[in-house]
């Protein structure tokens, strides 16, 4: 499930691993939910999120992203040769992905390419982003960080497979197993 947007306004965006995703808005209290459709009609959605300006975004087992709105169908806008994708992050103007071979593309609007990035030798399963800095999450509990690109594998505490990031004031991953790791906002870090 993905959710952006003020409290009362919010855009929301429901993936099924089979592959089914259901866009929603709520408009104060009222939630008012579109129909079930599925992007390319038969692959599972492993990821989901949903940008400021109102687009929703979908990635798949079969490197395939979607870009939709609540007014518009699904596109397919790429990526070819990319393997699986784990996950997703949606801003403004770009979109980036990571991949189960340790990649990542970052998607920049009017440009209509994707640029790849070597992350690191692991799995990546989730991604967040948050201004010019990004944080990849994967196997035996990699974390990866990225400012304006340039990415660097960060000290972890976990072993087990980390599948989920998010950035604020505490970046949180969690993984297999129960495993939680935070870390306070500190470049030093």
């Amino acid at each position: 499930m993905a959710v952006h947007g003020e409290r009362g306004s919010e855009k929301l965006l429901l993936a099924t691993t089979s592959g089914q995703v259901m866009l929603g808005y709520v408009d104060g209290v009222d939630v008012t939910w579109g129909q079930m459709t599925k992007p390319d009609g038969t692959t599972s959605v492993t990821a989901a999120d949903a940008a400021p300006d109102g687009f929703g975004y979908v990635v798949n087992s079969n490197g395939s992203a979607f870009k939709t709105s609540i007014y518009e169908g699904w596109r397919r806008i790429g990526i070819d040769g990319a393997g699986t994708l784990g996950g997703v992050a949606a801003e403004k103007d770009s979109l980036l992905v990571v991949t189960s071979s340790g990649r990542a593309y970052r998607y920049a609007e009017g440009n209509e390419e994707w640029t790849p990035y070597k992350v690191g030798g692991n799995s990546l399963n989730g991604v967040d982003t948050q201004g010019k800095e990004a944080l990849a999450v994967g196997g035996s509990g990699s974390i990866y960080r990225s400012y304006s690109g340039s990415w660097y594998e960060a000290k972890s505490p976990a072993g087990s497979t980390l599948q989920a990031v998010a950035m604020g004031e505490v970046d949180v991953a969690v993984g297999s197993g129960g495993a939680i790791v935070e870390r306070l906002q500190d470049p030093q870090a």
